[in-house]
Protein backbone atom coordinates (compact mmCIF):
# COMPACT_ATOMS: atom_id res chain seq x y z
CA UNK A 1 0.00 0.00 0.00
CA UNK A 2 2.26 3.38 -1.42
CA UNK A 3 0.64 6.55 -0.54
CA UNK A 4 1.20 9.26 -2.88
CA UNK A 5 3.27 12.55 -1.64
CA UNK A 6 3.56 14.09 -4.97
CA UNK A 7 1.57 14.16 -8.47
CA UNK A 8 3.99 14.64 -11.09
CA UNK A 9 3.44 17.06 -13.84
CA UNK A 10 2.53 14.34 -16.52
CA UNK A 11 -0.81 14.36 -16.14
CA UNK A 12 -2.03 17.48 -18.22
CA UNK A 13 -0.91 14.95 -21.38
CA UNK A 14 -3.84 12.97 -20.90
CA UNK A 15 -6.42 15.82 -22.07
CA UNK A 16 -8.90 12.80 -22.40
CA UNK A 17 -9.15 11.85 -18.26
CA UNK A 18 -12.21 12.35 -17.32
CA UNK A 19 -11.85 10.78 -13.62
CA UNK A 20 -8.88 10.82 -11.13
CA UNK A 21 -8.91 9.06 -7.68
CA UNK A 22 -6.55 9.83 -5.57
CA UNK A 23 -8.32 9.39 -2.06
CA UNK A 24 -6.37 8.95 1.12
CA UNK A 25 -2.95 9.76 0.00
CA UNK A 26 -0.24 12.17 1.46
CA UNK A 27 -0.55 15.18 -0.99
CA UNK A 28 -0.45 18.91 -0.38
CA UNK A 29 -0.36 20.03 -3.85
CA UNK A 30 -1.35 19.34 -7.33
CA UNK A 31 0.60 20.08 -10.97
CA UNK A 32 -0.64 22.81 -12.00
CA UNK A 33 -0.46 21.49 -15.61
CA UNK A 34 -4.03 19.17 -14.42
CA UNK A 35 -5.97 22.07 -15.61
CA UNK A 36 -5.17 20.88 -19.10
CA UNK A 37 -7.46 18.01 -18.75
CA UNK A 38 -10.26 19.53 -20.03
CA UNK A 39 -12.59 16.52 -19.67
CA UNK A 40 -11.88 15.78 -15.91
CA UNK A 41 -15.30 15.87 -14.13
CA UNK A 42 -14.61 13.70 -11.29
CA UNK A 43 -11.57 14.28 -8.64
CA UNK A 44 -11.61 12.56 -5.79
CA UNK A 45 -8.74 14.28 -3.26
CA UNK A 46 -10.67 12.93 0.09
CA UNK A 47 -8.23 12.27 3.03
CA UNK A 48 -5.14 13.91 1.88
CA UNK A 49 -3.57 16.61 3.35
CA UNK A 50 -4.90 19.76 1.86
CA UNK A 51 -4.99 22.89 3.94
CA UNK A 52 -5.54 26.65 3.48
CA UNK A 53 -2.37 27.21 2.53
CA UNK A 54 -2.03 24.57 -0.23
CA UNK A 55 -2.46 24.11 -4.13
CA UNK A 56 -5.42 24.34 -4.06
CA UNK A 57 -6.76 25.08 -0.48
CA UNK A 58 -9.21 22.73 1.42
CA UNK A 59 -12.38 25.74 0.45
CA UNK A 60 -11.56 25.47 -3.22
CA UNK A 61 -11.54 21.85 -3.30
CA UNK A 62 -14.77 21.43 -1.15
CA UNK A 63 -16.53 23.18 -3.85
CA UNK A 64 -15.92 20.96 -6.36
CA UNK A 65 -13.74 19.78 -9.19
CA UNK A 66 -14.44 21.88 -11.10
CA UNK A 67 -13.85 24.72 -8.62
CA UNK A 68 -10.12 22.78 -8.65
CA UNK A 69 -9.85 22.93 -12.31
CA UNK A 70 -10.03 26.81 -12.66
CA UNK A 71 -8.40 27.29 -9.30
CA UNK A 72 -5.55 25.74 -10.93
CA UNK A 73 -5.88 27.35 -14.30
CA UNK A 74 -5.32 31.12 -12.92
CA UNK A 75 -2.56 29.68 -11.16
CA UNK A 76 -0.77 28.34 -14.36
CA UNK A 77 -2.22 31.57 -16.79
CA UNK A 78 -2.00 34.40 -14.03
CA UNK A 79 0.47 33.49 -11.62
CA UNK A 80 -1.75 34.35 -8.97
CA UNK A 81 -5.29 33.95 -7.44
CA UNK A 82 -6.74 37.74 -6.58
CA UNK A 83 -9.21 37.40 -3.32
CA UNK A 84 -10.91 40.80 -3.23
CA UNK A 85 -12.80 40.14 -0.16
CA UNK A 86 -11.52 40.83 3.26
CA UNK A 87 -13.51 39.60 6.70
CA UNK A 88 -12.53 42.17 9.23
CA UNK A 89 -13.33 40.72 12.93
CA UNK A 90 -13.90 43.85 15.72
CA UNK A 91 -13.08 42.34 18.82
CA UNK A 92 -12.97 43.06 22.21
CA UNK A 93 -14.97 43.64 26.25
CA UNK A 94 -18.15 45.58 25.97
CA UNK A 95 -18.00 49.88 25.60
CA UNK A 96 -14.37 49.92 24.44
CA UNK A 97 -14.79 51.92 20.87
CA UNK A 98 -15.40 48.88 18.21
CA UNK A 99 -19.14 49.84 17.06
CA UNK A 100 -16.91 53.57 17.01
CA UNK A 101 -13.85 52.30 15.12
CA UNK A 102 -16.54 50.47 12.65
CA UNK A 103 -18.37 53.74 12.37
CA UNK A 104 -15.59 55.79 11.59
CA UNK A 105 -13.99 53.68 8.73
CA UNK A 106 -17.18 53.94 7.11
CA UNK A 107 -17.48 57.94 7.92
CA UNK A 108 -16.09 60.48 4.44
CA UNK A 109 -14.72 62.40 7.83
CA UNK A 110 -13.31 59.28 9.79
CA UNK A 111 -15.45 60.67 12.67
CA UNK A 112 -17.79 57.84 14.47
CA UNK A 113 -19.94 60.70 16.11
CA UNK A 114 -21.68 59.80 19.32
CA UNK A 115 -23.28 56.78 20.18
CA UNK A 116 -26.61 56.51 21.85
CA UNK A 117 -26.88 53.58 24.17
CA UNK A 118 -29.54 51.66 22.75
CA UNK A 119 -27.74 51.50 19.49
CA UNK A 120 -25.16 49.26 21.31
CA UNK A 121 -24.23 46.28 19.17
CA UNK A 122 -26.18 43.33 20.12
CA UNK A 123 -24.51 39.85 19.04
CA UNK A 124 -22.79 40.60 15.88
CA UNK A 125 -23.14 43.14 13.72
CA UNK A 126 -22.21 42.40 9.88
CA UNK A 127 -21.37 45.05 7.33
CA UNK A 128 -19.68 45.19 3.99
CA UNK A 129 -17.31 48.24 3.39
CA UNK A 130 -15.90 48.89 0.20
CA UNK A 131 -12.43 50.86 0.84
CA UNK A 132 -10.67 52.52 -1.82
CA UNK A 133 -6.63 52.37 -0.67
CA UNK A 134 -4.16 54.44 -3.13
CA UNK A 135 -2.34 51.13 -3.99
CA UNK A 136 -2.12 49.43 -6.99
CA UNK A 137 -3.90 46.75 -8.07
CA UNK A 138 -6.29 47.41 -4.80
CA UNK A 139 -9.50 48.19 -7.13
CA UNK A 140 -12.48 46.56 -5.89
CA UNK A 141 -11.14 45.78 -2.26
CA UNK A 142 -14.23 45.00 0.05
CA UNK A 143 -14.33 44.43 3.69
CA UNK A 144 -17.09 42.50 5.54
CA UNK A 145 -16.54 44.04 9.18
CA UNK A 146 -17.88 41.63 11.91
CA UNK A 147 -18.42 44.12 14.93
CA UNK A 148 -18.82 41.85 17.80
CA UNK A 149 -20.60 42.69 21.31
CA UNK A 150 -18.58 42.87 24.12
CA UNK A 151 -20.62 41.36 26.88
CA UNK A 152 -20.55 38.19 28.14
CA UNK A 153 -23.91 36.86 26.91
CA UNK A 154 -22.83 36.85 23.69
CA UNK A 155 -19.61 34.66 23.78
CA UNK A 156 -21.58 32.04 22.70
CA UNK A 157 -23.08 33.41 20.02
CA UNK A 158 -19.94 34.64 18.60
CA UNK A 159 -18.17 31.64 18.35
CA UNK A 160 -20.07 30.68 15.23
CA UNK A 161 -18.85 33.64 13.00
CA UNK A 162 -15.26 33.41 13.79
CA UNK A 163 -12.81 32.02 10.94
CA UNK A 164 -8.90 31.41 10.54
CA UNK A 165 -9.24 33.35 7.07
CA UNK A 166 -9.93 36.38 8.70
CA UNK A 167 -8.26 39.98 10.31
CA UNK A 168 -8.89 40.70 13.94
CA UNK A 169 -8.90 43.67 15.31
CA UNK A 170 -8.36 43.75 18.67
CA UNK A 171 -9.77 47.12 20.31
CA UNK A 172 -9.55 47.92 24.29
CA UNK A 173 -9.19 50.56 26.47
CA UNK A 174 -5.96 51.23 28.23
CA UNK A 175 -7.64 53.60 30.90
CA UNK A 176 -11.12 52.19 32.72
CA UNK A 177 -12.08 54.14 35.91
Amino acid sequence: NELFVEVVGVLGLLPFLQSLNLRNNLLSALPLDLSDCASLTNLDLANNRFGIRTTPPTHVIERGCVAVMQHLSVLRHKGGVQNKHVKLMVVGLGEVGKTSLVRALQAADDRAGAIDPDDRTCGVHVVEHPWRPNLPNASGLRFHVFDFAGQKVYYMAHALFLSKRALYCLVWRVLRS
